[in-house]
């Protein structure tokens, strides 16, 4: 039966929650508010019920009380019929408002050799955004820096075939983070028309690509990161085949012919192959996979895509062109790893802030990024 009407001292919650969820149309429709207790019981009420009552009973919040088990918040639902959400000792309260829709375009300069996993996620979080539009321009790692750095170039995110390209260029005054987000390995790549494709081999292989009669491409070093990682690769087969005596010989040869089949960024040379116009190139492996070519997999100590290499890789070092004209940047040998950074000014932060969780979430960007040849590194979202 009735037993009363108690008097509390308390204060409505609209009041305690309004700045954090405002009584917007939308947030009235699809807002909800959970009070959960110490012992773990909790109550659920939408934001209109709430804020938005008709009879002006919204519920109350209270602090301390003589009774027994009300020495922190509690919570009184003056307009319930029942008591199965009137809450003593609160804990928590959380506020789940309507999520901001995703709209507007991102612009995303990245490494040439990300140029389809990349259209793989933008296509992926576009169908999943139908309101966004991804504005992806593929360059080399180094020259998608300058466009931000040098250019001024409005852009939201950076992603980088060498992590160390986003530390030495963008990090800490236009990037917010460089997270690794991925590996590769270097690989000689050719196709059934390339010179001495059915004989070459993982210990003759210096001795065909310098032959008179085979031509060699290889990316602009100062463009990058594929550029002079081939550098670094036959810097460091210098000291892999040491009993070699003609090997510094043969490595300036090769050095030598390809510079008239340099191209701004490796896909480029993609291009070359499929002509005929070169027979080898030196290419990221996960490249000659997305494009179903043949590759050559150089040993472990390297191709640069081994981390526990690394002492024996550090032994390689090149010199590119820095941020400015005249400055020089020192790269030392290291195992593959991508970056991707949020730019600080971003014009579309909140769509950025979205697109780097999606391109690091395990069933988002790493799930593709594996499928087309690259291992995933670093923290999963």
């Amino acid at each position: 039966g009735f037993k009363g009407e108690k008097g509390v001292q308390a204060v409505a919650i609209d009041h305690l929650i309004d700045k954090n969820i405002p009584a917007t149309a939308a947030n009235l429709r699809e807002g909800i508010v959970c009070v959960e207790a110490t012992d773990g019981y909790r109550a659920s009420f939408s934001l209109s019920e709430l804020v938005n009552r008709s009879d002006f009973k919204e519920p109350l919040v209270m602090s301390g009380g003589d009774e027994k088990g009300r020495q922190g918040f509690s919570l009184f639902c003056t307009g319930d019929m029942f008591a199965d959400r009137a809450i003593k000792s609160v804990n928590r309260i959380t506020l789940v408002k309507r999520a901001e829709e995703l709209k507007g375009d991102l612009i995303v300069f990245h490494a040439g050799s990300l140029s389809m996993p990349f259209k793989a996620i933008a296509d992926t979080f576009m169908m999943l955004n139908p309101k966004v539009k991804i504005l992806a321009e593929s360059s080399g790692s180094l020259d998608a820096a300058r466009k931000v750095t040098e250019l001024k170039r409005d852009c939201d995110i950076v992603a980088s075939a060498d992590y160390t390209v986003i530390d030495k260029l963008l990090i800490p005054e236009y990037g917010v983070e460089n997270v690794k987000f991925a590996t590769n390995e270097m690989a000689l790549v050719f196709n059934e028309k390339s010179k001495y494709s059915k004989e070459i081999d993982t210990l003759n292989w210096l001795s065909v690509i310098s032959k008179r009669d085979v031509s060699i491409g290889r990316s602009d070093p100062d463009s990058d990161p594929c550029g002079y990682r081939t550098l670094l690769t036959l810097e460091l087969a210098k000291r892999y085949y040491e009993n070699k005596k003609d090997l510094p010989e043969i490595i300036e040869k090769i050095l030598t012919e390809s510079k008239r089949n340099i191209r701004p960024k490796e896909v480029d040379l993609l291009a070359l192959l499929d002509a005929g116009a070169v027979d080898y190139i030196f290419l990221y492996k996960s490249v000659a996979i997305q494009h179903d070519l043949k590759y050559l997999e150089l040993p472990a100590k390297i191709n640069l895509g081994n981390p526990l290499c690394n002492d024996y890789y550090s032994g390689a070092e090149v010199k590119v062109r820095g941020s400015k004209p005249g400055e020089t940047i020192t790269i030392k040998g290291e195992a593959m790893v991508y970056g991707i950074t949020q730019i600080k000014n971003a014009p579309n932060k909140t769509v950025a802030e979205a697109f780097m969780k999606f391109v690091l979430d395990e069933n988002g960007g790493r799930k593709i990024l594996k499928r087309m040849g690259q291992e995933p590194v670093g923290r999963p979202d």
